[in-house]
């Protein structure tokens, strides 16, 4: 996996890990078939595999060194609250709306944090270009 991706930026890694949960997890609604099933675990396990080791890797570039262990900590502290809270808001909604309706919010949640992971990109890849541009602009001065 990380010899196709290894020259994508993380945050671009974290945009397809999104659009293969929306894909992988929505899909489980709708197919009624095994073999379907399968490709749509291969699907969101990979999604899974892309932000696991692209999610400190951002954290880590994008933060003060003498900070790092805490934004690092408060990331894994929020993988954990989004899991626990995650499971019993998911079982509370299964019991309101039915269990196919999940995976059309687990589609439609994906969908969302996608993209504001691709304007967290474009924000992110503006503000390196103008950092590079006032460091070019300084060694010229």
């Amino acid at each position: 996996m990380t010899s196709l991706t290894h020259k994508f930026h993380a945050l671009t890694k974290i945009i397809i890990a999104g659009i293969l949960y929306a894909v992988g997890f929505g899909m489980i609604g709708i197919i009624h078939n095994f073999a379907l099933f399968i490709l749509s675990t291969v699907i969101w396990t990979i999604g899974e595999i892309l932000v696991t080791t692209s999610f400190g890797v951002y954290i880590s570039n994008n933060s003060p060194s003498n900070y790092r262990a805490s934004f690092n900590a408060v990331g894994g502290l929020s993988w954990s609250i989004g899991g626990a809270l995650g499971t019993s808001l998911a079982g509370k909604f299964i019991d309101s709306f039915g269990l196919n309706y999940i995976w059309s919010l687990t589609f439609i949640i994906s969908a969302i944090a996608t993209i504001v992971m691709y304007v967290v990109k474009i924000l992110s890849v503006n503000e390196e270009n103008r950092l590079k541009e006032d460091k070019c602009k300084e060694v010229k001065a």
